[in-house]
Formats: structure tokens, C-alpha cells, sequence
């Protein structure tokens, strides 16, 4: 499975959420990153990759695999293996 959310997570991730939220109310499952690493391993799956996501100009995102992801980027994305 492929995923993205927005990433509620650190100053960058809560910030750039309550902006979108209020604009864009569509996202019914904003959560943090552990939460969802909980989630996908109480469904079974057994390899989970986090990442993430920032826009850099209105055509080109860029992935952020380093530890400080979650501290910059806006969505996190997610691969999972069962």
C-alpha cells in the first residue's frame, strides 16, 4: 500500500495542517506518524517506510528519507508490506 497525509508532526507539519484544514476540510484522518506506524501494524503489515513530502514550487515535491523528515516536511508518505 502507498499513502499520503498530511504530516501533523513538529512545527512545519502542525502549522501547514490547521492551514489546510481550515481551508480545505476533506482531510478526515489527520494524525501524527506513530499513530499511523500503529495503525498499519495492527492491520497486518509488516514492512512500513515513512517519508516525507515538500512542495517545492507548484510542479516538482520533494522526498525527504533523512531522520529530520517529520521536522520539515507537509505530507508523509507511507509504503507498507505485508
Amino acid at each position: 500500500m502507498i499513502g499520503s497525509v498530511p504530516n501533523k508532526f513538529g512545527l512545519t507539519g502542525n502549522m501547514a495542517t490547521s492551514v489546510m484544514n481550515f481551508v480545505d476540510r476533506t482531510h478526515c484522518s489527520v494524525h501524527p506518524p506513530d499513530y499511523w506506524n500503529s495503525a498499519f501494524e495492527e492491520a497486518g503489515f509488516k514492512k512500513i517506510i515513512f517519508f516525507g513530502e515538500v512542495l517545492k514550487n507548484r510542479n516538482v515535491n520533494l522526498y525527504v528519507k533523512n531522520k529530520f523528515w517529520k521536522y520539515l516536511s507537509f505530507n508523509l508518505v507511507f509504503v507498507c508490506r505485508k
